[in-house]
């Protein structure tokens, strides 16, 4: 694997999340400042999105370094074919999917990424502890019986949610990542909701 160089530490990308920089930039200006060979566009893309495509790879798998390497390789094609990038109004649904698409790739070279016959595969959605100390207990015993239901769903529907409810994304744009048509992601998201609901009325 070869390593672009990116002048970026670790710490600036954490003291940039700890301060909660928001880009007032929209999302095509951005984009076509990267197209056209911008080095600060792509420090300012690469901080923005990396923490959310590590977060994303999780889900898939625990493999860290594997994550970190489709990371790179997908930041290292965007600096050698900016040229050529594609154009696009939501660059988040543009790097989640092209992400999701390598490391899917490797883990199936790998033989760690498989579908079964109703359609399951790994993917684990956990919820943030960052603020926890500020919770109450009963915003506590709320999450936990999130969490203990979120665990049941199916893998399909786990992403689903995740990219609806934690990254905003269009049921268009899910469909497209996930593979599926927009109405079956409407059905999944609607199914999964309504299970929630269920199962946390059921122990309440």
């Amino acid at each position: 694997m070869i390593y672009i160089t990116i002048n970026i530490t670790l710490a600036k990308v954490y003291l940039l999340y700890e301060m909660h920089i928001t880009n007032n930039e929209p999302d095509k200006n951005l984009w076509e400042d990267v197209r056209k060979g911008s080095d600060a566009a792509f420090e300012k893309l690469y901080l923005q999105y990396v923490r959310l495509l590590y977060r994303y790879g999780l889900k898939f798998t625990s493999q860290g370094q594997l994550i970190e390497d489709c990371i790179q390789e997908l930041f290292s094609g965007i600096i050698k074919y900016h040229k050529t990038l594609s154009h696009t109004d939501n660059i988040k649904y543009y790097l989640l999917k092209s992400f999701k698409n390598k490391l899917v790739r490797i883990l199936k070279k790998e033989q760690k990424y498989s579908v079964d016959e109703d359609n399951n595969y790994y993917f684990e959605v956990q919820f943030s502890i960052e603020h926890e100390i500020m919770q109450t207990e009963e915003e506590r015993n709320r999450k936990e019986l999130l969490s203990r239901a979120v665990k049941k769903l199916s893998s399909r529907q786990k992403e689903a949610i995740y990219l609806r409810y934690t990254n905003q994304l269009e049921y268009e744009e899910i469909s497209s990542i996930m593979g599926i048509e927009v109405e079956s992601c409407r059905n999944i998201i609607y199914k999964a909701i309504k299970t929630l609901r269920e199962r946390i009325k059921e122990t309440t």
